[in-house]
């Protein structure tokens, strides 16, 4: 069984990218890159891509890309479905509460879910936007807060 995190919509919502970039194998030896000791260059595809990141910190940023990998459109009724991936800290559940507010209008609902492939029966609460805080979003996607739950859906209106 498969897990997704989405956002859906009943307008389009803005990508949001993160610091990540993809060069190809040719592009790395242009630029010097060492290969790992296990996988030199030589036994690569020249136009394989590789993920490039400054440092570790910039891997698992929080990230919004239109469509799924898995078609979740089962699970919700907004026209708008987009990927949203990244790994819990403090700032990027901030960043993603400032994504919301910045972006959501009057009318406008999100709806925040993760769930397990093929299971139909998940959780929901609906809030107002502006009683939305840090800790819905806590709660949603901190595997550590103590009323974590793994499965849900959050629905924001406007």
């Amino acid at each position: 069984m498969s897990y997704c995190t989405f956002i859906a919509s009943n307008f389009e919502l803005p990508e949001l990218k993160g610091k990540e970039t993809y060069i190809t194998v040719r592009e790395a030896i242009a630029r010097n890159i060492e290969a790992h000791e296990f996988l030199p260059w030589e036994d690569m595809d020249p136009e394989a891509q590789l993920l490039v990141v400054e440092n570790e910190e910039d891997l698992y940023e929080l990230t919004v890309t239109e469509s799924t990998y898995y078609d979740v459109s089962n699970y919700t009724e907004q026209p708008f479905i987009y990927e949203l991936s990244f790994r819990y800290t403090a700032d990027r559940v901030q960043q993603l509460f400032d994504y919301i507010k910045t972006h959501q209008q009057d009318g406008q609902v999100v709806e925040l879910q993760q769930i397990w492939l093929d299971e139909y029966d998940v959780p929901a609460m609906t809030i107002r936007a502006d009683d939305l805080t840090l800790a819905h979003l806590q709660q949603l996607y901190d595997d550590a807060h103590e009323y974590h739950t793994p499965v849900y859906r959050l629905v924001i209106e406007k």
